[in-house]
């Protein structure tokens, strides 16, 4: 199986996790040479000059050959009415194929390595999770998984049956587990941080599941950020001639000083308008997942849970910044600022800022540390003065708005507040480079929180013989200060 990939977006790779060293000192080395088999940072060849003889020997041998071809089966319920009025069902059985590989043996197990798109089918079949020649609305009701000798096999009988023990949709990997004592992957764990454009890789898989191949290629692009799908990791590029069946498949590079292969990512899929863009979940990322089968976690997830810590970074933040802050909301300007008593005021401004200081609207956060983000009083603007939200038919779909631009308001001062303190910190580019990610990736939700703001105040019509406040009298009144002590819209 090979998922479509249709808008590239190039970011600078970040490496997340340490590499597994693979060449230690032998135990019983003395101190002296223990210090020289440290190895040094890992450097990929460009071409397979560099294949050690032994590894060369390694790949042609049986205990080279790790890959599998994956036979993935699910069974669909559909139902129906028949003539009569009765009810009926209709089974649909679908077969998917791609590869996986074993990399680990412990307790009894063997490990294996493949794409989340491989394994998982969806419960239901919807306009948004469609499977081919399956109609809308039917259930699944049994899946498998089983290592077959390809995708002509029709005899079960050898059939390796596996188990998902964890999936990561984010990732697009997949670890299975099975009894069989398959043969393991003999080479180390790289590092896909040390991968330049020029490297040359080799990937062994089951194209359209046929046969066992061994493709080869170069690295083309370094860090390609992959959000299709709703995933969300970084790619690496190769021209290597890849097919529907290699997905799951490992993709090594050779060490330039050691000669060695070593596995740098797994082959997820390809650009459906680009010749030899293939695009290989870097294994830097994946490490957590293999060893100790954690998945990962969204970067703005961080941002969307936001809790007591948060808020208090944020208020200590505010108080060495002169208690207010501007930021950016889609296409409008916010400003967060912290008042009397503690609470959090969030202004919206319209468009024409800073021509006019216009508010759209005007959120007063609780100013209890542990309820971050509970609108305790809302204002919106009309005409330049503001008005309370209190007292106007206000129906779920309105209040669901506002709470949608109330968290993402939020959102967007932390990610300000921790964007601007990046530059007092020894990480500053590895932590911009993740936060530049979390804007880039929330660009469309927080232009959804702009236009929702407009849309909100457009619902919200002044009562006729209604006094509105003058913005600066209102921030006055909230922050109990004199209104000459506050500047005034114009």
């Amino acid at each position: 199986m090979l998922p479509a990939r249709n808008h590239p977006s190039v970011l600078v790779l970040l490496a997340v996790c340490l590499p597994l060293l693979a060449h230690a000192a032998p135990r019983d080395a003395k101190p002296s040479e223990r210090a020289h088999s440290v190895p040094s940072a890992v450097v990929y060849a460009d071409d397979f000059a560099a294949l050690s003889p032994a590894a060369r020997d390694m790949q042609r041998s049986p205990a080279g050959r790790f890959s599998y071809c994956l036979r993935s089966t699910a069974t669909y319920d559909c139902l129906a009415y028949g003539q009569d009025g009765t009810v009926r069902h209709k089974r649909h059985d679908k077969t998917a194929h791609g590869t996986t590989f074993a990399y680990r043996r412990a307790g009894g197990d063997t490990f294996l390595v493949t794409n989340e798109h491989v394994v998982s089918w969806p419960a239901v079949t919807t306009e948004d999770t469609p499977v081919d020649d399956v109609p809308f609305g039917c259930k699944r009701v049994d899946s498998a998984l089983r290592i077959v000798a390809s995708e002509s096999d029709q005899d079960d009988r050898d059939d390796v049956p596996l188990t998902v023990v964890v999936a990561d949709s984010l990732l697009d990997v997949a670890v299975l587990k099975t009894k069989a004592q398959l043969t393991v992957m003999p080479y180390a764990i790289g590092r896909s941080a040390n991968l330049r454009v020029g490297n040359v890789v080799t990937i062994q898989g089951y194209p359209l599941g046929v046969m066992e191949t061994t493709n080869t290629g170069k690295v083309i692009n370094t860090a390609d950020h992959d959000t299709a799908n709703d995933r969300d990791h970084l790619d690496f590029v190769v021209d290597a001639p890849l097919s529907p069946g290699n997905s799951g498949s490992p993709v090594l590079a050779v060490g330039k000083t050691t000669g060695h292969l070593e596995l740098v990512g797994i082959f997820h899929a390809g650009y459906t308008r680009g010749e030899g863009l293939n695009v290989v979940v870097a294994i830097d990322q994946v490490l957590d997942l293999l060893m100790w089968m954690r998945r990962s976690t969204r970067p703005e997830a961080e941002f969307d849970r936001l809790g007591p810590g948060e808020r208090r970074e944020l208020d200590q933040w505010l108080r060495q910044s002169g208690r207010s802050m501007f930021f950016g909301l889609g296409n409008l300007t916010a400003s967060a600022h912290l008042i009397e008593g503690g609470a959090l005021l969030f202004e919206l401004f319209d468009k024409g800022l800073p021509l006019t200081e216009d508010r759209l609207l005007l959120l007063v956060d609780d100013a209890d540390p542990v309820a971050f983000g509970r609108v305790e009083h809302a204002f919106f603007g009309a005409k330049g003065a503001m008005y309370a939200t209190e007292g106007r038919e206000i129906g779920p779909d309105l209040r669901s708005q506002l709470l949608r631009i109330s968290q993402r308001l939020r959102a967007a001062a932390v990610w300000t507040m921790r964007w601007r303190a990046t530059r007092f910190t020894v990480g500053q580019d590895r932590d911009q480079r993740a936060l530049e990610r979390w804007r880039h990736k929330n660009a469309g939700p927080d232009a959804d929180a702009a236009a929702s703001a407009v849309e909100v105040v457009s619902k919200l019509p002044v009562r006729p013989g209604e006094l509105g406040l003058a913005p600066g009298a209102l921030l006055a009144q909230l922050q109990g200060l004199p209104a000459a002590a506050t500047a005034t819209a114009k």
